[in-house]
Formats: C-alpha cells, structure tokens, sequence
C-alpha cells in the first residue's frame, strides 16, 4: 500500500504482511479440509440479536467456517444478507467466518425485523448453505426510565389534586397509547372513583436545566441513544381526592403486543393543613431543647417564625427562614424539667394557602439530663505524690462501679502497644481479677460534679507488683443501648508514678531522660530497660547524673526492612524504669498518637514524601474549555526541610497529565532549569471528557521515579461572566439591634449599569468563639463567654435572619438595609449580607460583605497567676481580671 509521499510506512508495510500471513493460514486450512475429505454443508451457529434488541443493536451472523479470504477480497456481503424492513447502514465482514449490519440510524423502537442468509455463496472450502437460515429480532419499544416529582425512589407525600407527571422514555411514542393505560390507582380508604385516568398532554426532549431528569436511565446507560429520550407530561382527568396515598400505574414499556409490565410508584396528596406533633430533641433526653413542630402539610421557616409562640415568652429562632419543610427546629434556651406550650396562629398558612385546622396548642417539657459519666481514658499517668485518684465527671448518677484491674508483667507490652479505644480484648483477661468498688456520686440533679476514685500506688521493690490497672467506670445502673446490650465504658490504663519517662529509641541505638513528674528535676540512679514486643529484654543501663541513659546493641533484634509497604520502620516495645519504690513504663509505638507528628503541627510523609524532594506545580488558571491550552510551571528543590538547595544541573523532570479517568494522555521528560524550574504546555482535545484532570511531577530516586508534587485543574464547557458586582458596607453595626446597611452595584464589563436587574439577597449571622476575635494584647488570656455541654452552649449554628428579593435601580445600584437581631444574643457575630444578581441570559453573579458584631461594649478577660492549673485544698488561687474594648483599648471604671 504505496502512501500519497511515494514510499511505504512501516505500520502500512508490517499490517499488510500479517494480512498476508492471515490469509495464507485460511487458505492453507481450507486447502487441507477439502484434501482430506468432501467438505460438509455450511452452518451457521451463531446470530445476534437474539430476542428483543435496543436501537443501535448491530446484525451479526457467524458461520462455522471461513467465507472471506480476506477483509481485502471477500464475498460480497450483499450476497449474503438481508433484512426486511430494510436497515441502511454499513454491511462488512467481521472477520472470515462473521458477517456484520452496523445500522446507520437507530433502528425504529416497536419493530420487528427479520434477518435472511441466502445460499448463493459458497464458504473458501467450496461449501453452501443447504437451505437459506432466518431469524428475527424485535427492536424494544419506548422503556420507562425516570419520572418527576414521583420515581422508583422518590414518593412524595404532599401532591396536589391538579399535580401533573412527568414520564421519561428512552425514545418517541404515541402519546394516544400511553394515555390508554396510565393511570393513578387511589388507596380503598379514599373518597371517590378508585382509578383516575391519566392523559399524555405533551413530549418533548432533554434540556440542559431538567436537572433531575438530565441522568435518566444512569450512568452506565447508551449514551450514543441520548437525543431519543422523551420527556412526556401527563395530566389528571378528574382532580384527585386530597389526603390520600396511591399510585401512578404507567407501562414499563409501551409497545403493540405487550399488555403486562406495569411500574406502580407510590405518593400521597396533601391533606388539611394541622399542628401534627411537637416533641422535645431528638431523643428520650431533652434538658435544653430544641423543641421539634411537624406540620402535616409543608410551610415556609418565615411563616413558622412570624405565627409560632413558645410559651411561657421563650425567644426562638429556626435555621433557614426561606426554606420550606413538615418538620422544624425551634432553636431556643430551656431550662430542664420545664413545660411549654407551642401555640400557632390561626392565621398561619402551608404552601397550599390552607388555613390552620385543629388543636393549634401542644404542650412539651423538657427532661434532665441523661445520666452520664465521663473521664479520661487510653494510657493515664497519676502523680504518685498526690492524691493518686482518677477525675470522674458525673452527671444525675446516685451510684457508680468502678472495676480496677492489676495488669500482669505478661500483659504489659500488649496494653502499652494498644490505642486507646482498641484495649477491649485485653480487658476481658484482666477483668476476673478486676477489685469492684460501689462508689456514691450524689451532687444537685442535673448540675455536673467530678468525684476522684483512689487508685493503689505498688511497691515496685516487691516482685509481682503491678504498675498498670485497668479501670472502668459506670453507673450502678446503666442503661442498654437502642440495639438492647448492656452499656460498655471505656477502658483507662493508669500507672501511679513520679517518674516522668522520656524515650527515643530508633534501630541501632536510644535515649532515655528520667525526671520527676512532681518537680521536673532529674533523677540519677534509676534502672531503665529496654524490651521487646514479648517482654524480653534487649538493653538496660542506669541513668546519670542528668537523669539520662544511652541504650546500645540491640539492632539485630529490632531492624526491619526499608520499603514502600513497611513506610516507617522502627523500634516496636516499650521501656520500663525503676527507682527505689516506684516504677514507670513508656511504650515505644511509630504510631504513639503522643508523638504523632499532627501534635506539632507537621504531617507524616508516607510513600514518595518520605524522599527528600520538594516541589509544586501550577496551572494559570483552574478551569479551561475543550480545544484550549492549560499551561503548567513547577519549582523543585532538594534536600529536608530547612536546608532545602537547588537541584543538581541537569537532573530530569517527568510531567504527567492525566485525564478525567485516570489515563495519562501526555508524558515528557524536560531538564530543570538552573533555578530548578519547568514549564509545560498540553493542549485540551476538543472532545476531551468534562471533569477534573491532573498534573503530576516525577523525579528518580533510588532508580524509580517518585512523585514530587501534584495538581488538578478542570475541564468544563463553562461561560464567563458578563458583568461585575460589587458589595461595600454603608453603616456597620457595632451591636445586636443595630441597622446593617450596605450598597450592592452591577455593570457589565463594557461599562454599562444593570438597570432593573434581579436581586436575591440573604443576611445570616454566626457565633464567634473568644480566640476568633483577635482583640489585640489578649494572648493568654481567657476571652468572653464561654459555655460546657451541660450548660446547654449549643448556639455555634448560623442563623438566617433576614431575606428577600428587589431589582437594582436605573443606576444599576441597590441599598440593602436589615437590623441584626438582638434577642438571645452574648457572643460576639458575624454578620454577612449576601446578594446575588441575575441577568437577562439568566447568568448569577454574588458578592458578600460582612462585619462583626460584638454583644457589649467591652469584654471581660481572666487569667490565672502562677505555675501550675492544679491546686490542692488549702492553697491560694491567684487570678488577674482586666476588662478591654474590642479594639483592644482597656475599659475604664
């Protein structure tokens, strides 16, 4: 095959030799079938489709020996194949024994085709077909695949009597037939006529804003058959009866000699319009609210916040104002074991414009608090000179037992190795010989109180002392869980001691530090010892005058390869220290959550970023079109953190952009510059899939390439603004109560104003905890209000207070003016006027400005004078107070 050039390329060259040799093979066979014998008549043993078949289902026949010599130089396959009604499309073989009919359009839906083999050809061996084969297929009719408001998933249960359906079918139909037999069957209990029927008014295509029916039929579905898909609408005949729960009936497939396959999808229609329910929380414990309304019809959060009373004048606030729902929250502060009454206006209306009907006063109390106990749990260490007790917070429990279990030398390195949650297979082999102590809690209902439970400190001088115990704690009477077991508490492992134990130990050698836990200083002498994960022994020494140990010699013992899979090999065990009477154990765990690199703010390298490389990569911008340039630059430098050079001249980068689903579509291997520096550019294919893509960077070490930096950027068919909108604050509040004016304007970027544009805008406000204020010369100190769990301090949500909607004036210009709610207000906020406005072309542009509000005029800060948070009875507690405006500025008098 001679190219248009003159020559032959090696790809023309090398297919048409191994056409040569497929060819050759064929003949060869066929050769050596009629030597042996007279060859046998030709059959056919494979056809597609079989039964029903979709749109672009391609007409295969395959027989059970080779026809075509070639796909060069075949029997001509019109000889071969027929269909009736004729398919236009691209007829061809396959390969030598199959014959294919590619349709060229979608084959019409409801049709049945019949598919021909003649017998006037002959197979390379010389055989024939004995009589012409037939088989026929039927192309699926129109198939239900999604429906709105009412689907397989979707069930409403607030339809309206007029409501109108929307069916999605896969292809085109005779809307006269699927009125025949769509249909809403009523429930029995419903007033009326069991059957409505239903009338197909309209159908119409998929359109780019029919985002919920965009995806019918999922994601696997045949996409190249998209464009057939139809939306058809379906109307009621009569109204349906209001209250009721039924079913839209409507043929799974909609075809001339089916008569089953019918889909029933379930909703109900929206009955009067009454206060259902009123309950307090969530669950059986409600000490603080919130109170829960359910409406049996829907209504707005404005509607709710304007007619709903909480008596006895309790202020209450609900979320999203603009939002509609059956069920709101009213967020309000309760004082336990109190009733109130909720009492709604008869003048309250749902969506449907209903008036209220019923009992409009419902009464609900709150609860106590759930019986609770709470304290520290994992691995504790309890001053030996102290009160040697663990802090047990309790809340509304008379009685608590406490189960302390002695963990034997043989369980030690187990219980040290473990995370605190993950200890509970090792308590059930302490637990037998576990002391049970009956402790009384007492204290004012619902108010919290810590109790200490005394621990035994051990004589380490005495061999068999334990130094762990295991401890739980719980109410004398717990209560089962939803599932009905028995309530299980944590589990503590504590050790009494006045050793503080500091230890790093890696794979060739370690270091211990002893000090004092009571006074920090030093502690020489003390017998320190290193073991392994089953208790063995691998080195010891004995601390020096700084209370420091070197520990040496036990590599053999403790090394572990250095792979990807084993990222971070190390020492795995713990150490033990004995001085005197006391005793003290640290384990040794790479995963220690004590020295996980998250407490200091650093994130452990794993894979790739444990090599000393840094690097990054950037794009120009994030998004981009089909058919554009993405534009890529990247730094890299060597080296860890701190000492970080330039690479090496000439060290090599690997770019890789990789697509949508994860294949790479463009690699290259550039040299970094002399600044270790790279740019690349990749140019977008025209049909490139919509998502997001990557850029990633590679450079070898120890023989492999290893990733240095990575980032995405989207590819999107995407419009870019028209116009600019700009927000600026008019009259900032200072306080709760005060106005919040602010000015919104709009122009295109030509330069002209949108005059008469809509506006939607929306203030919220949020809380603000103290360290968010950043009052200047505040560090240390502890800042405002700040509540516990049991105080109720659940007010952390942002609130919705004001919204609407207006239109820009001929200027292109809006003030937006709102006053921030003072009720139930003691922290400071943020509040935030949202607008966003909207075009002709129905393009949405926002823009946001904010202020703080603060609850008073200055703030009260404390801070506690002296060394230590813990005191005992008896001592003195030195407390500084200073009082300071929210600029920092101190308050006078």
């Amino acid at each position: 095959r001679r190219q248009a050039t003159g020559g032959y390329s090696s790809d023309s060259r090398l297919q048409y030799i191994m056409r040569l040799l497929r060819t050759a093979i064929i003949i060869a066979a066929a050769g050596s079938i009629t030597a042996g014998h007279a060859a046998a008549p030709l059959r056919v043993i494979r056809t597609t489709p079989a039964g029903d078949a979709g749109p672009l289902s391609p007409i295969t026949v395959t027989f059970d020996r080779p026809v075509a010599g070639s796909l060069d130089y075949s029997v001509d396959p019109r000889s071969v194949l027929s269909v009736e009604p004729a398919i236009p499309g691209r007829l061809e073989w396959r390969d030598p024994v199959t014959i294919r009919l590619v349709p060229a359009a979608p084959l019409r839906a409801d049709t049945r085709y019949t598919v021909t083999v003649d017998t006037g050809f002959a197979a390379m061996d010389g055989s024939r077909l004995p009589e012409p084969v037939r088989f026929a297929f039927r192309v699926r009719g129109p198939m239900l695949i999604a429906g709105n408001p009412v689907d397989s998933v979707a069930n409403p249960p607030h339809l309206t009597p007029d409501q109108r359906f929307e069916l999605v079918y896969t292809s085109q139909l005779d809307l006269a037939r699927l009125s025949a037999s769509a249909h809403v069957e009523m429930s029995s209990v419903c007033p009326g006529p069991r059957i409505v029927r239903l009338r197909a008014v309209s159908q119409r295509r998929i359109a780019s804003d029919d985002r919920r029916l965009r995806e019918a039929g999922g994601w696997n579905r045949e996409r190249a058959v998209d464009s057939l898909r139809r939306i058809v609408q379906l109307a009621p005949v009569t109204p349906l009866p209001g209250g009721c729960a039924a079913n839209l009936v409507a043929p799974l497939e909609l075809a001339t000699d089916l008569t089953e396959g019918l889909v029933r999808w379930p909703f109900r229609t929206y009955g009067e319009f009454r206060l259902a329910t009123v309950l307090c929380g969530y669950g059986p414990f409600c000490p603080r609210g919130p109170v829960v309304a359910t409406f049996s019809t829907p209504m707005r959060g404005a509607v709710v916040q304007r007619t709903l009373r909480l008596l006895p004048g309790i202020p209450f606030v609900v979320r999203d104002t603009s939002s509609v729902s059956t069920a709101w929250t009213l967020e309000a502060d309760l004082t336990p074991n109190t009733s109130y009454v909720v009492v709604a206006d008869t003048s309250a209306r749902d969506v449907f414009g209903q008036r209220l009907a019923g009992n409009p006063a419902v009464l609900v109390r709150t609860t106590g608090y759930e019986p609770s106990i709470t304290y520290a749990f994992g691995r504790q260490l309890v001053e030996r000179k102290g009160f040697r007790t663990l802090a047990v917070q309790h809340v509304n429990v008379d009685t608590m037992v406490a189960l302390v279990a002695p963990v034997p030398d043989s369980l030690e390195a187990r219980f040290l190795a473990r995370f605190a949650w993950s200890v509970g297979d090792l308590w059930d082999q302490v637990a037998p010989g576990a002391e049970v102590r009956r402790i009384p809690a007492g204290g004012t209902a619902d108010r919290a109180k810590v109790t200490g439970l005394p621990l035994p400190a051990g004589n380490a001088s005495i061999r068999g002392t334990p130094t762990l115990y295991a401890v739980r704690v719980q109410p004398a009477r717990a209560r089962p869980t939803r599932d009905g077991r028995p309530t299980t508490s944590p589990v503590s492992v504590v050790q009494i001691t006045d050793l503080g134990v500091t230890a790093r130990v890696g794979t060739e050698e370690g270091m211990v530090w002893v000090t004092g836990v009571s006074d920090g200083l030093a502690r020489p002498g003390a017998r320190v010892t290193l073991h392994a994960p089953d208790g063995r022994a691998l080195a010891g020494g004995q601390t020096n005058a700084q209370g420091t140990v070197r520990l040496t010699g036990f590599r053999a013992l403790s090394a572990q390869p250095d792979s990807i899979a084993n990222a971070n090999p190390g020492f795995e065990g713990y150490v033990s220290v004995s001085l005197g009477d006391d005793r003290a154990l640290v384990g040794i765990n790479q995963y220690d959550p004590d020295l996980s690199p998250w407490n200091f703010n650093a994130r452990a390298a794993w894979g790739d970023e444990r090599y000393a490389i840094a690097g990054a990569v950037f794009t120009e911008r994030g998004i981009y079109r089909p058919g554009e340039q993405v534009r890529a630059k990247a730094i890299v430098r060597t080296g860890t953190l701190g000492t970080l050079t330039r690479p090496a001249r000439g060290d090599s980068l690997k770019w890789m952009f990789i697509d949508r689903d994860g294949q790479t579509v463009a690699e290259r291997t550039v040299e970094l510059s002399d600044f270790g520096t790279a740019e690349q550019a990749l140019d977008i294919p025209v049909g490139a899939p919509i998502g997001h893509h990557s850029v990633r960077l590679q450079m070898k070490r120890t023989g492999e390439w290893r990733q240095v930096a990575f980032a995405s950027y989207r590819v999107a068919e995407y419009r870019p603004p028209d116009f600019l909108v700009d927000m600026v604050s008019r009259d900032a509040p200072g306080h709760p109560g005060e106005p919040f004016s602010v000015g919104v304007s709009a122009r295109y970027l030509f330069g002209a104003p949108m005059g008469r544009a809509l506006v939607n805008w929306t203030a919220r406000q949020t809380p603000l905890s103290p360290w968010d204020l950043e009052i200047p010369g505040t560090e240390g100190w502890q800042l405002g209000e700040t509540g516990w769990w049991w105080d109720g301090d659940d007010r952390t949500g942002t609130t919705v207070f004001a919204n609407g909607t207006d239109t820009l004036d001929s200027r292109g210009e809006l003030t937006i003016t709102t006053t921030v709610p003072a009720a139930n207000v003691t922290r400071a906020a943020r509040v935030t006027v949202e607008a966003s406005i909207t075009d002709v072309n129905r393009q949405s542009v926002g823009s946001s400005v904010s202020a703080v509000v603060h609850p008073a005029s200055f703030y009260i800060a404390a801070k506690q004078q002296g060394d230590s948070w813990f005191w005992r009875e008896g001592e003195s507690q030195r407390i500084a107070v200073r009082a300071l405006q929210p600029d920092g500025a101190p308050e006078s008098g």
